[in-house]
């Protein structure tokens, strides 16, 4: 059954927000709506010889709403201190393809983890994916969470992605 709000790419398995060893907000089944610059990188990285990233890179910002057009200048309030820093994920090492039912593929994420270390930082609302660590590269694609989240020192987020081209 094909899931009419599958947008491609990119979904928050689970998320959770960690205070004192203890979720303190949690969500699942996020759904990515995937940029115009990701669309372009990934239709000429697989049909036109384009450049592949060695890695991807994952971060958090405050925009009030996503559109298509986003670029990476359009992050609002990423945060840029107190142990925050853009999650660097392998492609060779930190995803995991497998089969699912009716032989589909995805790709699963490792644990993603940010953390806030000598201070607070936030609120975010969106978690985004990048192919670069600085705003050189293409934002491919974004999730709205279902909860601005502000961090204070300690707070942990952890969270799973899956990349796929069917909603699995």
């Amino acid at each position: 059954i094909m899931n009419k709000n599958w947008r491609g790419i990119m979904k928050v398995l689970e998320i959770r927000h960690i205070r004192n060893n203890k979720v303190i907000w949690e969500d699942c089944d996020l759904y990515n709506m995937l940029h115009a610059e990701g669309q372009e990188m990934l239709l000429n990285a697989v049909f036109a010889e384009g450049s592949i990233p060695s890695s991807y890179y994952l971060g958090l910002d405050n925009r009030s709403s996503l559109a298509v057009t986003d670029n990476l200048a359009s992050l609002v309030d990423e945060p840029s201190t107190n142990g925050y820093s853009r999650f660097t994920a392998s492609r060779s090492s930190d995803f995991t393809i497998s089969s699912v039912v009716s032989g589909n593929f995805k790709s699963q994420s490792v644990l993603l983890t940010f953390l806030a270390a000598g201070g607070s930082w936030g609120p975010v609302k969106n978690l985004f994916m990048s192919s670069s660590l600085d705003n050189a590269g293409k934002l491919i694609s974004s999730v709205a969470l279902s909860e601005a989240l502000a961090l204070v020192d300690g707070d942990i987020i952890n969270l799973r992605i899956n990349l796929s081209l069917t909603d699995c």
